[in-house]
């Protein structure tokens, strides 16, 4: 009996063992044979004809890879298996060149209004063209340039891109960390407003118009004890001039209030109208990361952390939230600040928690701001388990607060963050890559079950 679970043991461990060694070009071969057929497609049209040295390479080396992997298929030589490796991964590299030209000539069919090479270039695309930033790009070009012209795959990225904003807002919206769509104001309804008490007054940002003697000035007013970033545009305008170009992006600093805009009237004889709108973000949009920063983990030193979802998890970490952490942490884990800098916002009053949107108001945060403007954002604390309050400065490793289960979570855990607003949308904060100082080295890119020390 003992015998037959030791070889039953022992067949188990030599499967596992056989299939993590192939892992490292499995990943690569997939990668690679898949975009083969494309890139083949790509090579024929005269777009890429000064480009054929390039292409010939990588083929050549995909056939190459496709003969040992079928000679390792039936024999399974450890020597060819070293061979295959290095010939993925020499394929690998001709195949990022070739990502690269096709990023290069997509870039210039935008630039220069190019419809017909756009239009061929994204029917026939490579993978990259699903990357945030140039989905993005590629789906505003073929919106406002290519109205004439259908293409399915096109359609659909521009309904997933569409799908995944909207989703992202309304999380975003929940939490308070984001609102658009809002509309101005009276200037007597703003007087109003600055004259109730501040214990009683709704923490908000409004924009409010003031009739003036040709026209009307617009004056917005920031009643959140932190910085926010506004965009504010006039989706009608008839006969009116505006002041500045729209949509018009500016920072209001707390409880600032500003002169924003003015519109005068071309011609006071003809009927004229204006309708504002504009949405409001939390934080600056001029910050920009300083990428030196080692960012400690959020937690007690020596402690051992596991990852529960890591950057561009497939759970909720897509997006404008792709570079976000999970770490599995029982309720009340004590919270200390990964890098220093002056708390920006807290909330601690919620006490409800739960795997929908619906959950997502009931969120309680730190959210620090950091020397560069960005905010580190600490979420998902246990009612009354913020330990700081709004203006302290905190340094590495300050006590913030204490881990536990409210708003949009499916579970225990403390989820965070760098963030900055968004420079494509200008609207949406959008989480940074960062790097993690670990016990075991530097982390560029956490993922599900890893385990770290807290130096």
């Amino acid at each position: 009996m003992v015998f037959r679970k030791l070889l039953v043991f022992f067949v188990l461990f030599s499967f596992t063992f056989i299939l993590a060694s192939q892992t490292p070009y499995e990943k690569l071969s997939k990668r690679i044979f898949d975009e083969h057929d494309k890139v083949s497609v790509l090579s024929e049209n005269s777009i890429f004809e000064n480009d054929k040295k390039e292409f010939d390479t990588y083929t050549s080396e995909v056939e190459r890879a496709r003969v040992l992997r079928s000679d390792i298929e039936e024999g399974n030589s450890e020597t060819l298996s070293k061979e295959y490796l290095f010939v993925l991964r020499k394929a690998d590299k001709s195949l990022k060149k070739i990502e690269h030209l096709y990023f290069k000539k997509l870039s210039q069919s935008i630039e220069e209004g190019d419809k017909k090479s756009f239009l061929y270039l994204s029917n026939n695309h490579l993978s990259i063209i699903n990357k945030e930033s140039i989905s993005k790009r590629v789906c505003t070009f073929y919106k406002s340039e290519c109205k004439g012209s259908r293409s399915q795959f096109l359609d659909t990225l521009v309904h997933e891109n569409k799908t995944n904003e909207i989703a992202y807002s309304e999380q975003l919206a929940a939490s308070e960390e984001y609102a658009e769509n809002l509309e101005v104001i009276s200037s007597k309804e703003l007087e109003a407003i600055t004259k109730e008490s501040k214990s009683t007054r709704k923490q908000t940002v409004v924009v409010a118009s003031e009739k003036t003697k040709d026209g009307f000035t617009y004056v917005a007013s920031n009643f959140f004890n932190y910085r926010v970033s506004v965009s504010l545009k006039f989706e009608k305008l008839e006969n009116f001039a505006l002041s500045k170009a729209q949509p018009i992006y500016f920072e209001l600093a707390a409880n600032e209030t500003k002169q924003i805009v003015k519109i005068r009237h071309i011609d006071k004889r003809k009927a004229a109208s204006a309708s504002p709108r504009y949405s409001v973000v939390m934080g600056s949009a001029s910050a920009i990361h300083d990428d030196s920063i080692l960012y400690r983990l959020p937690f007690a030193k020596k402690s051992k952390i596991v990852v529960s979802q890591g950057f561009n998890g497939v759970s909720t970490h897509s997006g404008l939230s792709a570079y976000s952490v999970d770490f599995s942490v029982p309720e009340g884990t004590p919270i200390h600040a990964a890098r220093s800098g002056v708390v920006f916002a807290t909330q601690s009053i919620h006490d409800k928690g739960g795997f929908a949107k619906k959950f997502g108001i009931y969120a309680n945060y730190v959210i620090v701001e950091h020397s560069d403007k960005t905010l580190g954002k600490y979420w998902h604390l246990k009612k009354d388990g913020v330990a700081v309050r709004v203006g302290q400065k905190v340094e590495v490793g300050t006590l913030l607060g204490y881990s536990g289960n409210t708003g949009y979570s499916s579970g225990p855990h403390l989820h965070f963050n760098v963030s900055m607003v968004d420079p494509v949308s200008n609207r949406l904060p959008k989480s940074i890559p960062i790097r993690f100082k670990t016990k075991e080295g530097v982390v560029t890119e956490p993922k599900r079950g890893d385990i770290y020390s807290v130096l």
